[in-house]
């Protein structure tokens, strides 16, 4: 009996150590990172257009994205709420849609309206219908919601801000990612 009390307390010593070691490494994600969502723009060069995707929200009432931009490399033509409302079964509505070609400054935001369950999932936010006035395809930058100003050294600035049911900024991680 002795000689298997040995034996399990030789393979418990060596197991032990693993399980504490496996509970503290990471799959993938941080911790943190699950939490938020995030926040992915894909230029499609071909079209000239962009898809501002959120992915992995879980509670997005609201939203809006402001995008500054240099005036003598790109002209932003429109502004289109994306898959991400449009498909959600929800009342919404935009609340702003413009587009300032003199200071080179176009503004979206959309929000559900009354006491409905909070959008989940992955989708486009906005789609930015743009024309390019050089030959190159434009340089973007997300910003913070927090940072205030802008300088141009990228033809694009994006500055989006998720908001859930209770009117609190969601963080996000952002990337961007440009498709040939």
């Amino acid at each position: 009996m002795k000689k298997y009390e040995s034996i399990v307390l030789k393979i418990g010593l060596f197991i032990l150590p693993m399980v504490i070691v496996m509970l503290f490494i990471p799959f993938g994600r941080t911790f943190d990172q699950q939490a938020k969502p995030v926040v992915r723009l894909s230029a499609l060069k071909s079209e000239h257009d962009m898809e501002i995707v959120v992915e992995n929200v879980t509670d997005l009432y609201a939203a809006s994205v402001d995008l500054f931009y240099d005036t003598e490399k790109i002209v932003v033509e429109k502004l289109e709420t994306g898959d991400l409302f449009v498909n959600c079964e929800k009342p919404w509505m935009e609340v702003v849609n413009s587009i300032d070609a003199d200071q080179g400054i176009a503004n979206f935001a959309v929000s559900l309206l009354g006491e409905v369950d909070a959008i989940k999932g992955t989708g486009v936010l906005v789609k930015v219908y743009y024309r390019i006035l050089d030959d190159e395809m434009p340089r973007v930058k997300f910003l913070d919601y927090i940072m205030e100003g802008f300088s141009y050294d990228q033809e694009f600035g994006i500055r989006p801000k998720l908001v859930n049911d209770e009117i609190e900024y969601i963080p996000y991680r952002s990337k961007v990612q440009i498709n040939n």
